[in-house]
């Protein structure tokens, strides 16, 4: 009832009604609940995580092996996205992560993405970072809706993109907005996803001549599935800005 009260009447998936973990209230690891004398994550999760990095790089319209994430040349036509970054690939831990983080009670859940992000970042070369940071770019966050927000107390994508921009000295800037809340996309087709997420976003009028003189705009998100979101959100921006060149970082990508 409460859930309906916020954006509409939803439909909470089997997986998310699992008991979350009390992490507020007792010193346990996000994860798996242990009891921990120091830090947030058991090391057996940590280490878990960090192997699932992503290592091979796909395609961001097609699915199929690319250097770098770069899109390829044939699947550009009309469309934005020239490739990104992914941090860590969709696993059982990372699942479960995810879904604690957006869903549980999970205690500082600022420190854990931000010593998530920093591990992922000093782990591997990124050339790619390399090169926006050589350019004048900015990172933006997708944006949650002000109801969703207020449920959760917690954004994901811009707890990321302000650990990346600590990191990288690329600021972030907040310039998309959601007009209107969406129902939750689990088991949703890509059609559907499309559907659901048409005339979503829009570009905040108040931060428009912040965005006017860069050359690369680098949209962050939690989780990329079909890459719906992200298309998106990137609709305002590449009628804005025609010229700028667009990228993504996201924290896992399903297969």
């Amino acid at each position: 009832m409460f859930l309906g009260c916020l954006s509409g009447p939803r439909v909470i998936p089997e997986h998310l009604r699992q008991p979350m973990l009390l992490a507020n209230f007792f010193n346990r690891s996000c994860l798996c609940g242990r009891h921990l004398k120091s830090g947030l994550i058991c090391s057996d999760c940590l280490n878990g995580i960090i192997k699932n990095t992503s290592k091979f790089g796909r395609c961001f319209y097609c699915g199929r092996p690319s250097v770098h994430n770069l899109s390829h040349s044939h699947c550009l036509n009309r469309r934005r996205f020239l490739g990104g970054e992914v941090m860590f690939d969709y696993g059982q831990l990372t699942k479960r992560l995810v879904i604690n983080l957006k869903y549980g009670l999970v205690r500082n859940k600022i420190t854990v993405v931000d010593f998530l992000v920093k591990k992922w970042f000093h782990k591997h070369n990124h050339p790619l970072i390399s090169s926006w940071r050589s350019q004048p770019s900015i990172f933006i966050p997708v944006a949650s809706h002000k109801t969703r927000l207020n449920w959760r107390g917690f954004d994901l994508p811009t707890t990321i993109c302000q650990s990346l921009s600590s990191l990288t000295k690329i600021p972030t800037i907040p310039a998309l907005k959601r007009n209107r809340p969406t129902r939750l996309r689990l088991g949703l087709s890509r059609k559907q996803r499309f559907k659901n997420l048409f005339t979503v976003f829009r570009l905040g009028t108040e931060i428009k001549h912040q965005v006017s003189r860069v050359n690369n705009a680098i949209l962050v998100d939690d989780v990329v599935t079909t890459g719906a979101t992200l298309t998106a959100a990137a609709w305002p921006l590449t009628r804005f800005l025609p010229y700028v060149k667009l990228w993504f970082v996201c924290f896992t990508r399903q297969s």
